[in-house]
């Protein structure tokens, strides 16, 4: 006889109790690849395309803004991610900031990351179809040396023609003008005579 003390059923005994089943997980280089290297994605690169842009901002714009922040330093040790930071710093702004300054704010900051991977020949671990990517930072620059590197790591290391000529037109265009014309009117520049005849037969 006498009173019983009441204790917390054992799993299993008596009332279940609920338990959450959300596990948080840390974001992963896989995450920017395995979306911008679908078939998705790939259907859309260097499109202009507002859904598209859209879509990176809803689905990344967080992750870039860790990333510009330098919040994903620990991707720096291998070669995807080092690859998903250039990505996410060089290639989105493209698309989330299209026609604003900002989607060339970040290019200094890829291209730091780019050459870092390169030097500890990380581009060489990935495969060659993902490759181009690690190299379009010197691509995009408005410095002449870099252009120069864009273009020799693309003969080199790359060899794809379509990229081999991409990487020497660019390089003609800095050569010539000393800046992308097509970049003034996002950038605020005023066009130089040449850039605007250049600008008006092209267009």
């Amino acid at each position: 006889m006498g009173g019983r003390t009441n204790k917390p059923a054992a799993e299993g005994e008596g009332h279940s109790r609920s338990k959450s089943t959300h596990v948080f997980r840390l974001p992963q280089p896989e995450d920017v690849l395995g979306f911008w290297f679908s078939g998705h994605s790939m259907a859309r690169w260097f499109l202009s395309d507002p859904a598209f842009d859209a879509e990176i901002e809803n689905l990344f714009e967080p992750l870039f803004e860790g990333a510009a922040k330098g919040a994903l330093g620990t991707w720096e040790n291998c070669a995807d991610g080092c690859l998903a930071l250039v990505i996410l710093l060089n290639q989105f702004p493209r698309y989330m900031y299209r026609g604003k300054p900002k989607s060339f704010g970040y290019d200094d900051a890829a291209k730091a990351i780019a050459t870092s991977a390169i030097d500890r020949g990380l581009d060489m671990e990935l495969p060659r179809e993902r490759r181009l990517f690690l190299y379009l930072p010197f691509m995009h620059s408005e410095n002449l040396a870099d252009q120069y590197r864009s273009v020799a790591l693309i003969e080199e290391r790359l060899g794809e023609p379509a990229a081999i000529r991409a990487a020497r037109d660019h390089l003609a265009m800095i050569e010539r003008f000393g800046r992308f014309p097509q970049r003034n009117s996002v950038l605020e520049r005023e066009a130089t005579a040449e850039e605007a005849r250049f600008m008006g037969q092209n267009h």
